[in-house]
């Protein structure tokens, strides 16, 4: 009988072994992130210049770019207030960092230069 305890404690501690191992060899490793920012080209006092997040984000899609996140900042520049000058909106997109060549080539700098 204990023989038989002993096989059965065994048993299942290999169990618990194997689902272990499974899990790990199966989770996904996250892929490493950049955030990358450009202009929206925004005008002062027109409020229908620029470009809109969406424009940016499908641009990027179509470079085949993929776009895990998207906002709208600002590039931290002061801009005096005159009619027609620029306003310093910006789009931040958070991709993947294997892309960063890509988003460079469309223009696109990294985020944590004007941080």
């Amino acid at each position: 009988m204990k023989i038989f305890s002993q096989s059965i404690a065994v048993v299942a501690v290999s169990i618990l072994m194997t689902a272990c191992a499974n899990h790990a060899a199966t989770s996904t490793t996250p892929t490493a992130q950049v955030e990358m920012y450009t202009s929206l080209q925004h005008r002062q006092c027109e409020p229908d210049s620029g470009l809109t997040l969406t424009e940016i984000v499908q641009r990027l899609q179509q470079a085949q770019i993929q776009v895990k996140h998207a906002s709208v900042g600002s590039d931290g520049r002061m801009y005096a207030q005159v009619c027609g000058g620029a306003d310093g909106k910006i789009a931040i997109v958070t991709i993947p960092q294997s892309q960063q060549k890509q988003a460079a080539a469309l223009g696109f700098q990294p985020f944590s230069a004007i941080r």
